[in-house]
């Protein structure tokens, strides 16, 4: 006995055949998310002549899952002492959360900041999130899409120049008084960061 003629097979409205797989993997592509598609192989049988009886059997129905998101597009851009990250979605379904990852090598990233996710949407949704404390050089970003069960995708990784040289960064009371921002108590403080090119100011909470 053998088997060959993997096929996969739309469910409706006809049993449209789709390409063939690839060995040695069952590999389709161009598959719509959500859609439900059959899988048909044939089973040979030697004896009785010839090549022997075949019989043709459809065992599974196969449901593409949705993608959790449809992304755009995903930019990083330089600009006044801070990087910008700005992303836009088509359709998000179950999307609970964006992680923003930012690395130096492209190769290991650390988290640093979150954005709420739309849930479930088929409008265009548009994002932004600024890395206020960016690496000077090129450092590569990455969003990390999470669902309410946790499950996660990965977007392409973007890369970004900054090149302003970091001068002097301080930090300050609502009074103006300047503190050490390791050793102050718990509280609300103005960061002042000083770059070859400009000078601006945040507020940052220490916990």
């Amino acid at each position: 006995m053998w088997f060959d003629n993997f096929y996969l097979y739309t469910c409706s409205p006809g049993c449209a055949a789709l390409p063939t797989y690839v060995t040695p993997y069952f590999t389709w592509t161009g598959l719509t998310p959500g859609a439900c598609n059959t899988f048909c192989f044939q089973t040979h049988m030697t004896g009785g002549g010839g090549t022997g009886g075949f019989t043709t059997m459809c065992p599974y129905y196969i449901y593409n899952a949705p993608l959790p998101i449809e992304l755009i597009n995903f930019s990083a851009s330089s600009n006044n002492g801070f990087v910008a990250l700005n992303w836009t979605t088509s359709s998000e379904t179950n999307c609970n959360e964006y992680q923003i990852l930012r690395s130096t090598d492209g190769i290991t990233f650390d988290a640093i900041g979150l954005i709420p996710g739309g849930g479930t949407s088929s409008n265009d949704l548009q994002y932004h999130f600024v890395d206020d404390a960016p690496y000077v050089g090129t450092a590569y970003y990455q969003l990390k899409q999470f669902d309410y069960d946790l499950n996660f995708t990965e977007s392409e990784i973007v890369a970004c120049d900054f090149n302003e040289a970091i001068i002097s960064i301080k930090y300050y009371t609502y009074s103006g008084q300047v503190v050490d921002f390791s050793a102050a108590p718990a509280g609300i403080y103005i960061c002042e960061t000083i770059t070859s090119t400009s000078r601006y100011c945040k507020q940052v909470a220490k916990n």
